[in-house]
Parts: structure tokens; sequence; C-alpha cells
């Protein structure tokens, strides 16, 4: 050591430092890489520097942390610190740690315990998060290299090495904070926070020797900030088959720091704190969860819900539902607990409970399981335990996702629909979610009645009963007062319609006969609502569409049964139309309303009707309601597909015209223009239909040119239009030139 230190002493490290530190601050890209590429790795090689120089050395460096923002620098700069690696790996490890100690703490200092509170930009702690990772790959190749040399353990090594033992807690910190604190994050984020995973995935394949002792020391830790660096290191680990059996026997400490550090947290636990331990709880853990966790998840549901709930969300989502029931827990622990978090104060609390109940309600093995459950969702509910409608608003999310789970089915559907309809007539405040919910659940009885073959079964017949029954109820929620209008309208629209119209989407002419036959009754009371409002378009125009739609979509089912649906049609093509006429659909708020709107004027275009009112609608509805959301939107989107696959050339007949006299106006600065990216989407769903329609092949040819002309339009621009203009041309077989 005394001779590289006396060499260091007779090169003058300290002059040629303060050179280059003038040179490495330089704009030029070319020129930083000259500097440090050419210059100081020869110098370095030359001329290898002794424990102060390094120091010094790597402290010019940390000047590039914040400065360099391009890929080919910051290369650089790593290329000189794994030659200084190289060279000295013992001293390096604790060079790099002397000076990236105090570096770590004034960019993400250790007492904040949240990563969205660290005041400093993530690009700086990314790139001394990468320095610290191929700082510890030195010390883990160094340690392997001495343990074949000296019989010496790489982990008894490495942990009797205090400097890297800090560098894999600057590591853990940084990657702690660079990670995303919650399920969604902006994707600049998502990217850094991916490559520095990546790096530490590579850094232990490069020295597969640092496993054991990391493992070690993240798992003895007290703070949440090593559970992701824990986590990278784990799922790393079991990708090589020689290093999963060092994870096998770290279990139980790996279980510990999971058990008391963040199941027990006293405050909030980062989502990646959690998310990046799937691999362990999936591979290392599964059926053993409810073994090892269920106490001290029992104990903090009690005494801290804020903290535990999103942890146990976000634990049981890494465990997966595949191959673990964790029923009994559910059962046992959960749905209770949860239940009256539901009916607390604390608003965070329900969302994060309402969150987990709804992942839970679907993890019941059997029906029994899932029958129980759904008792323990719904009693509280019809007892009045949730007084506030925000309370009952997210029970009913909560049974509304009751669908999928390998032990919910019909008759868990039975049961809620039960219960939801009880609710109809005791809540008038979160009608919408408890109607939108009740629609689920009819269409899984509809959906499991039209399967089952044996109608001499109990399960029929109880499904039978079930529609029955509901239809009665719908009949009087469909008669309600003006004053109770959103639940007449939740009655019409979403727990009868909606499931309706999907079941109709779903299934031929003879089956909607069928259905009819149970339904009927409330199907006619819904075709005279939009009968009564042909006459007198703006009163109860909401339900009037369903009932609308509903006798277009089952026409024949419909006509059997006496309605009179051409009569229909006519009736609502008048000037003051109930679909048509700009005063009707001008007045509509809710997206709902116009998801039905959009399904009359697709199906009158269906049954005929080329009224050039139609094109006014359609773009209303896409482009010129300046209060559209983006449901309402997409599904004038859709309704623009299904009439184009209809009938294309019928279609661009009736829109044509107003649609260049549109793009016409909105080139020119007129109002209702909602940018290129929109006449770009209308024009492809109105090709969607031509690109296959049938026909001779010149009108075809016609169309498509026409199409393209629009989508070369100065309003739709080249960077929406240019790559559909292309694909039209072609499929139109002219000649662009």
């Amino acid at each position: 050591m005394s001779g590289n230190t006396d060499e260091a002493e007779k090169f003058a490290w300290k002059e040629h430092l303060s050179s280059l530190s003038k040179k490495i601050t330089t704009a030029s890209v070319k020129q930083r890489i000259a500097v440090l590429g050419d210059e100081l790795q020869a110098l370095v090689a030359a001329n290898p520097p002794g424990d102060k120089e390094l120091v010094g050395i790597i402290l010019l460096l940390k000047k590039t942390v914040l400065l360099y923002v391009d890929r080919e620098s910051r290369a650089a700069v790593l290329e000189v610190l794994k030659q200084l690696g190289d060279q000295r790996p013992e001293v390096f490890v604790k060079a790099l740690a002397t000076v990236a100690e105090p570096f770590a703490e004034s960019l993400q200092p250790k007492k904040i315990a949240d990563p969205r509170l660290i005041p400093t930009p993530m690009a700086g702690r990314f790139v001394l998060h990468s320095w610290i990772t191929m700082g510890l790959a030195v010390g883990g190749k160094h340690a392997a290299a001495v343990g074949k040399s000296e019989q010496q353990q790489p982990k008894e090594f490495l942990l009797a090495d205090a400097a890297w033992k800090r560098l894999v807690e600057l590591e853990a910190r940084l990657l702690w904070g660079i990670a995303p604190a919650q399920p969604q994050s902006d994707s600049k984020a998502l990217s850094m926070s991916r490559t520095a995973h990546r790096s530490v995935w590579r850094m232990i394949r490069e020295a597969p020797a640092v496993v054991e002792p990391m493992l070690e020391v993240l798992t003895a830790e007290e703070n949440e900030t090593a559970a992701v660096l824990l986590g990278n290191v784990i799922s790393a680990a079991h990708r090589d088959s020689n290093s999963r059996k060092l994870v096998s026997d770290a279990k139980e400490k790996i279980v510990s720091y999971i058990d008391r550090v963040l199941i027990c947290s006293k405050r909030p636990v980062s989502y990646s704190s959690i998310a990046d331990l799937g691999c362990f709880l999936q591979h290392y853990v599964g059926a053993d969860f409810d073994k090892k966790f269920r106490g001290s998840i029992s104990k903090m549901l009690l005494r801290s819900p804020e903290n535990v709930v999103p942890t146990c969300l976000w634990l049981l989502q890494g465990l997966g539902k595949s191959n673990v029931d964790i029923t009994a827990m559910y059962l046992e622990v959960f749905a209770d607990t949860l239940g009256k978090l539901l009916g607390g104060t604390n608003v965070e609390v329900r969302k994060s409970a309402a969150e987990l109940l709804a992942y839970l309600a679907n993890t019941p093995s059997t029906e029994e399981a899932a029958l129980e459950a759904t008792e323990k969702i719904t009693k509280p509910l019809t007892l009045g335990r949730y007084p506030q409608p925000e309370q009952r608003a997210l029970v009913y999310g909560v049974l509304r996702k009751v669908r999928a789970g390998p032990g919910n089915g019909w008759a868990s559907s039975i049961v809620i629909l039960s219960a939801l309809e009880k609710m109809t007539t005791k809540d008038t405040q979160a009608v919408e979610e408890l109607f939108v919910a009740m629609g689920a659940h009819v269409g899984v009885v509809m959906e499991h009645l039209s399967a089952t073959k044996d109608s001499s079964s109990a399960e029929y017949e109880r499904c039978v009963t079930a529609i029955k029954e509901l239809a009665v109820a719908a009949q009087k929620g469909l008669a309600l007062p003006d004053r109770a209008a959103n639940a007449r309208q939740g009655w019409a629209a979403d727990a009868l319609g909606e499931p309706l119209w999907i079941w109709a989407e779903t299934y031929d002419v003879d089956a909607h006969a069928w259905m009819g036959a149970h339904m009927m009754p409330v199907l006619q009371t819904l075709v005279a609502k939009a009968q009564k409002a042909a006459s007198s378009p703006l009163a109860g125009s909401a339900e009037a569409h369903v009932g609308l739609a509903l006798a277009l979509r089952m026409r024949p089912a419909m006509e059997a049964a006496g309605v009179d649906v051409a009569g229909l049609v006519k009736a609502v093509s008048v000037e003051k139309s109930l679909v048509l006429w700009d005063k009707v659909y001008h007045r509509l708020t809710r997206t709902s309303e116009y998801v039905w709107l959009l399904r009359c004027a697709q199906l009158l275009f269906q049954s005929g009707c080329d009224d050039s009112r139609l094109a006014d609608l359609l773009l209303w509805t896409i482009r010129d309601n300046q209060n559209a959301q983006r449901e309402t939107t997409q599904a004038g989107i859709s309704a623009l597909e299904n009439m184009s696959r209809a009938d294309a050339k019928r279609l661009w007949n009736v829109l044509g015209s107003r649609i260049f006299e549109s793009m016409n106006t909105a080139d020119q600065g007129g109002s209702g223009s909602n940018g290129a990216s929109s006449w770009a989407n209308i024009l492809r769903a109105v090709a969607s239909g031509a690109v296959h329609s049938e026909g001779d092949a010149a009108s075809k040819a016609r169309m498509l040119v026409a199409l393209a002309l629009a989508c070369n339009h100065p309003a739709v621009g080249l960077i929406a239009g240019g790559s559909l203009w292309i694909a039209l041309v072609q499929r139109a077989g002219v000649n662009p030139a």
C-alpha cells in the first residue's frame, strides 16, 4: 500500500485532479467523453492512485452526478469507476462508501419515511444508485476471489467489511426512493425504477457471492427502506438455481422482517416495499401465508387499520390467487373487520377497506364459503349499519365485483340481488352505485339461466324465481314519481337495461323470445315510456331511450308480443325526434344517458334511417360536446364502428358532407374543435367497415378514396391521419400520385 502512495505522491495527482475538474464540467459531451475515457483512464492506468487520491477521484466524479444527463457521459464515468474498482477493489469500496454516504444523505435524508416527500430530483439519486450497485459488485467479486485464495467464505469476508455493508444500506435506501410509492406512477419514474431494478439483477448475476450477505444485512434492518432491495435480491437469486437455496435458508429471517417491519409498521408502507416481495410470497411462502402472518394482521387491523389495510392488499396481490387458498383467512379475519371499517369515519380507511374487500370477495374456493362471505357483506348493509351514502356506495362497489371467483356465481348473485332489492326502497342517495351493482348480478343470473339445460332443476327454478321477483320490483321502480327520477332511471338503464342489452348482443333471436317470456311485462313498460316520449321528447327521455333501444335490439320478440316497433321507429323519426332532435341530446348529462341515446341512433340507422341529423348527433357526441366524458366519446366511436360494419357506404352518404363541412369550420378556427386526433378517430371508425364491405369494387374504391381525402384534410393533419390515409389508398387499389 505504501508503494502505491509513494507513486501517487510522485505523480502529483492533486494538480491533475484540479485541472480535470474544469474539463469534466464542460457542456460538450464529446469533450467529456474524451477527458474521462482517454485522459483520466490513461492516468489511472499509468499511475495507480493511492488511498486519498482514490477518494479525490471519486469526489471529482461526484460533480457529474447532477450535471450529466446523457447516457454516453454517465457511461464514461462508470467506466472510470470500474477501472478504479478493478485496480484496488477493497480500497475502492471503502472510498466509494466514504464519498457516497454523505452525498446520499444530502440527496435523500434518512429521516424521510415516504419516497414521495424526497425533495431532490430522481435523476441524481438514480445515478448514485448505479455507482453503488457497481461498488457492491466489485466487493462481491473481490470476496469470491479472496475465498478461493485464502479459504475464507465470501459471506464472512463481506460481513466483516463495514464499508461494503454501508453500501448495501445506501443501495437499499436509494432504490426504495426510486421505486413507485403507489401502484400508479408516471412513465419516467417507472422507467428509472425498472432500470435500477435491472442493474441490481445484473450485479447479482456478475457477483452471486453477494446474495447471502445481502440477505443477512437486509433482514436485520428495522427500516422499511430495506424491503425493495430485499425483494430484488430474492427475485434475482430465484432465477439462479444455485442461489435459490440461499433464499430458502433465509426464509424465516425474511418472514420475520416482513412481519415486524412491514405488517407491524406504525406508518404507511410504500407500495414497492410490498410489491417487490411478490416473488418471495409466491415461491417461498405460498400456503404458509395464513400461518405466518395471520396473528400480526389480526392485531394490526385493530390497532392501525389505516396502515395495514393497504399493506394487506399488496401482500395478497403479490401472493396471487392461483395457487393459494386464503378462504379461511378471508372469512375469519378480514370479512367482519373490513365490513366494520367500511362503516367508520376515516375516508381513506374506508376506501382501502373497500378495495381489499373487493379483492378478497372473489377468493372463496367453494360455493358454501362464497355464500357465507356474501352474507357477511350484505347483512350489515340491509341492517342499516352504513348510514352515510358514501359508505353504502363503497359497499355497492364491492358487491358489484363479486363475480369472478371459483366459488362465486349465480347463487351468490341471487343473495346479493335480494339484498340490493331491499335497499332500493331504503337508499335514495347512492342510487347510481346501487343499480349498477344490481345490473351486474342480474347479468350473472340471466347468463346462468341461459346456460342451464335442465328446466326442471332446482337451480333453474331459483334463477327463474329471482328474475320474476326482479321483474315485479322493477315494475314498481319504473312507476316511481318524478321526485324519485334517479331511482327510476337506475332501474331502467342500469338494473335492467344494461344486462338485457349485453345479453341480447350475445344470444340469437330465439333466445330473445325465450327471455322475453320472463321479462316481457317490464320490457313493455319501458317501450310504453318510449312511445309516450315520442310525442313529448323533452320529458323522461332517459328511460325512453332504454325502452327504444331494447325494442329495436329485440325486435322479433317484441313484435311477437304485439309491440308495434315499425310504428315506434316512425314516431321517433319526426322533426322533434326523441333521438335526433338536438334539444334532447343537449340536455343530457350522465354518461349512461349518452350511451343509450347512441345505441338508439345506431339501431335506427340499421333499421333504414338515413336522416342527416344522425351526423349531427354523432359529431356532437364525439367532438363538439365540450363537457363529454371519455366514456361518452368512446361510445360514439363504438356506435360509428357498428354502423359502418352494417352498411359503410350508406353511413358515408349520411356523414360525408357533414364531416367535410365541420372539418372546414374547425380548420378556420371555428368553435368545437377538439384536435386532429378526434377527426382521425371518426374517420378510422367509418373506415373500419368500409375496408371489409362487400359490393362492386369501383364503388368501394370511390368510398375509400373519399375517406382517404378526408384523412388528408388540414384539420386532421399529417401525424393523426397520415398512416390511415396510406392504408385506405392501398385498400382502394389506386395510385396515390
